[in-house]
């Protein structure tokens, strides 16, 4: 399974790169990029373009590896807070042992 998986991932990102690459070769054209604040000089608009996706990805991974962790945690407050009820409910029982004989 694991080596299906890397295979996997393997030929997306070859398909990736491919895509953008061709993408690159298509869209040649130099623009300035104006930021209101801030001029850049010009690139070609396939530079922007995949800039751009790039700093989309960046940030999509960024949020969901937050909400990720806050799940994380939350799932091991609630572990420790089974175990300790588990804890309790066993000494329960076995007082009720003790006192029922």
């Amino acid at each position: 399974m694991r080596l299906v998986r890397s295979l996997l991932g393997g030929m997306i990102l070859l398909a990736t790169i491919t895509a953008g690459a061709l993408f690159s070769l298509q869209n040649s054209a130099p623009i300035a990029l104006d930021l209101l604040v801030v001029q850049l000089p010009a690139r070609p608009a396939s530079v922007w373009l995949l800039g751009m996706l790039v700093i989309g990805a960046l940030l999509g991974l960024l949020a969901s590896s937050i909400l990720a962790l806050q799940q994380r945690t939350s799932l091991a407050r609630q572990r420790r807070e089974v175990s300790r009820l588990q804890t309790e409910v066993d000494k329960l029982r076995r007082a009720g042992v003790t006192n029922g004989d």
